[in-house]
This record gives structure tokens, C-alpha cells and sequence, in this order.
């Protein structure tokens, strides 16, 4: 008996594949296709993506969302994805087109240590709960959107994103937790990968990301159903 729990922000969600809804769905569909192997006669998979949610967010529910849904009898995983909304500067920094533009004052909407601190509190719960974790890594987004308002008025710079990942690969090698470096299948290919807005993943984004979420829970030994490319 196994129960994955995905806690992430419109990325998890599933926002921007009309065609799957997902890699979270991917998984969830997955699963239930393969409902009648031998380690998958019970299971669960939750999708706990809230759109625009940043580590604050998390930290607020995550341990009641934990709770709500613990089985003392399921192996549970937990799958954390978060940071691309943490990153983002705050408002007020009208007229930014480069990233030189933006002063030493410019702030993310949640700073760097909030942002360790954040991860590394629900971490402890899960762990503390005998729960695997997974952490994700932020995804990069379209080179030309760095440092400039992008179609959702938000401003985000790349190098925060290596910042904020380089972090992660910290904490999860201070708790003893899986990180998921997802940033290096995307780079050199956002065109391909990203949607429109240059931020969200697409249908063979989220496919990707489904492919490596499956891999590293051992899953992809299980007839595809169509769902593996």
C-alpha cells in the first residue's frame, strides 16, 4: 500500500497541458491503470497544487494536509515543487528590462532563508512521520523573461533560480532527502519544453516530468497504457 502526496504550486497543479491536465494526473491515471500489479492493489495519489503558492503556503497547511490524508498502514511519499513563486520580486519595480536594472533593494517575494527555512520545517514533518520525501528542483524559464514583466505582471531573475535550487541541493543533503533535478532536462530546451508564457511546462514538459517522477519511485516497470513515450 502506497500513498504519494505532491505538494507544489500551478506546475503541480497541472496549469498549461489542456491535453493531460498534468504530470501529476500522468501519475495518478498511471497508477490506476496498474491498480492490478502486485505492489499497486491499494494506493493513492493526491494532487495538493495550489496555483500562484509559494513555501509560505505550504508551510501553513502542510501539516494539516499531511495529517488529513496519513495511513499508518501505506508507505507515503511526499513530493515537494517550490520556488518559481518564491522567487518573484516584488511589485513596485516598474519599467525593469534587464536584469542590471534591478537594484540591490529588489526583494523576493519570499527571501532566500525564508525560503530554506520554510522547506525544511515541513521536511521534518514528513520525516518525523517516517514519510519518503522528494524535493524537485525550480524549473528554469524563457532566457528573454529575465529580469523583465512577463504577460502574468511578475518579474523573476534566472540567477535566483540557481540560488534557490543550489539551496535545495542543501537541504536535502542535510536531512538525507531526494532532490530531483529537474532544471537540467529543461535547460538549452524551453522553447520545446515551455509553454507560451515561456514559464509553465506543456504537454511534453509535464510528459517529462511524469517520465522522472516515475522513474525515481521505481513505477516505470509497470505497462504504460499509452501514458510513457
Amino acid at each position: 500500500m502506497k500513498s504519494i502526496l505532491c505538494f507544489g504550486d500551478s506546475i503541480t497543479y497541472g496549469e498549461s497541458d489542456t491535453r493531460s491536465g498534468g504530470w501529476v494526473s500522468r501519475l495518478i491515471q498511471y497508477t490506476l491503470n496498474n491498480s492490478n500489479q502486485t505492489n499497486w492493489l491499494e494506493h493513492s495519489v493526491y494532487n495538493l497544487g495550489i496555483a500562484s503558492e509559494t513555501s509560505d503556503g505550504l508551510l501553513r497547511r502542510f501539516s494539516s494536509e499531511y495529517k488529513s490524508r496519513e495511513n499508518k498502514n501505506c508507505e507515503m511519499t511526499v513530493i515537494f515543487s517550490y520556488g518559481i513563486n518564491d522567487i518573484v520580486i516584488h511589485h513596485g519595480k516598474k519599467g525593469i528590462k534587464k536584469p542590471a536594472n534591478l537594484n540591490a533593494r529588489a526583494k523576493n517575494k519570499v527571501p532566500l532563508e525564508y525560503f530554506s527555512k520554510n522547506l525544511s520545517e515541513c521536511i521534518q514533518v514528513a520525516s518525523k512521520a517516517n514519510a519518503k520525501v522528494i524535493v524537485t528542483s525550480i524549473l528554469p524559464f524563457l532566457p528573454k523573461y529575465d529580469g523583465v514583466i512577463n504577460q502574468h505582471q511578475e518579474v523573476r531573475v534566472l540567477d535566483d533560480v540557481h540560488r534557490y535550487n543550489l539551496e535545495l541541493q542543501e537541504i536535502c543533503k542535510l536531512f538525507n532527502t531526494t532532490y530531483l533535478d529537474l532544471f537540467q532536462y529543461f535547460t538549452d530546451r524551453e522553447l520545446d519544453l515551455l509553454s507560451t508564457d515561456g514559464l509553465h511546462p506543456n504537454h511534453k514538459g509535464h510528459q517529462l516530468i511524469f517520465e522522472q517522477v516515475l522513474e525515481l519511485l521505481n513505477l516505470s516497470k509497470y505497462k504504460d497504457n499509452g501514458l510513457l513515450s
